[in-house]
């Protein structure tokens, strides 16, 4: 009998250890994602909005991608990796991350409803920020339950 229990036992550990592991690979996805974007708009604003055939950028244009896709993607991406050492944060820091992006795809969908786009990369976007909505949510629904005060 008592080996019928180690074995249960070590099932759930193996299940929360393989739940961890998950919801940290998720986590990492989305912060690199805005990593990505926050250094590549930092490096290269002209680059980040040629897709969305925006034209030549002048110097107040760039300084404007600069903070905005950069700065902000690379806070939210050391936001995101804080997350995976600082626990007390998860929950506030992906259901803001979260909700945000939300709200971008949302506006996105409203805006492409209102007027075609120019071409395919604001779909491809879209895409891209639900799929990182989804992530979020699949690493708030991993990760451990907070302890529940009485």
């Amino acid at each position: 009998m008592s080996a019928a229990v180690a074995l249960i036992r070590s099932m759930g550990e193996f299940n929360m250890t393989l739940k961890a592991a998950v919801e940290t690979v998720l986590t990492l996805g989305v912060a690199l994602f805005f990593f990505y974007m926050g250094f590549g708009a930092v490096i290269d604003p002209d680059s980040t909005l040629s897709y969305f055939s925006a034209g030549t950028l002048g110097a107040d244009m760039r300084n404007e991608v600069r903070a905005v896709y950069g700065g902000y993607g690379v806070a939210i991406g050391l936001l995101l990796l804080a997350t995976l050492k600082m626990s007390s944060l998860k929950t506030g820091v992906r259901l803001t991350v979260s909700v945000s992006v939300g709200g971008m795809a949302a506006g996105r969908f409203l805006s492409m409803l209102m007027e075609q786009p120019a071409g395919d990369f604001p779909l491809l976007i879209l895409f891209v920020e639900i799929a990182l909505v989804v992530m979020l949510a699949a690493a708030l629904s991993l990760q451990n339950p907070a302890p529940r005060s009485i």
